[in-house]
């Protein structure tokens, strides 16, 4: 069976079901109409990162937020946030988020980060040597992934290469 909570925060305007799915007692666009039956939201795929999306519009000047529907699952039918942890769908399947497809495991941000140290080459040899991709695009005025094709495609640039610091 099928059951409805309010979505903390929105003045009861919208209510989340046990089954992932969101309605609103409001006008979406203008969240100061009632309206006399409640009307169930689309919901958004974002395939980047693997989840559904919904977007609540907030009245007095609120905007509009986007949230997911995991989290908000979490907040409503689960045990809110908890450090360390996040929540992921069992079956692998990120489209379906009813209750009984959502637990709580422990988040991959825990995990050490790995830095690959890079170093700036000339052909006097070895110009600077960095911590990170992230530092030699910060120090260089380059980004990341600008970073990452020098090294992949040996580009020089002003008489100097990046590679990998073994």
């Amino acid at each position: 069976m099928e059951e409805w909570r309010p979505i903390p925060g929105t003045g009861g305007r919208y209510d989340l079901s046990s089954e992932g799915r969101v309605r609103a007692w409001f006008h979406c666009r203008d969240a100061t109409i009632p309206i006399k039956e409640p009307r169930i939201l689309n919901l958004t795929k974002d395939y980047h990162s693997k989840t559904m999306l919904v977007t609540l519009y907030y009245p007095d000047g609120g905007g509009q937020k986007t949230h997911r529907i995991r989290s908000l699952m979490r907040d409503v039918f689960m045990d809110g946030p908890i450090p360390g942890m996040c929540v992921k769908n069992k079956n692998g399947d990120w489209q379906t988020n009813s209750r009984q497809n959502l637990m709580y495991c422990p988040s991959k941000s825990l995990s050490p980060s790995v830095r690959i140290p890079v170093k700036k080459v000339s052909r006097e040899g070895v110009v600077e040597i960095y911590a990170s991709i992230t530092d030699a695009a910060q120090a260089n005025f380059l980004t990341t992934s600008g970073v990452r094709y020098r090294i992949r495609n040996h580009v020089q640039d002003n008489g100097c290469w990046f590679e990998y610091d073994k």
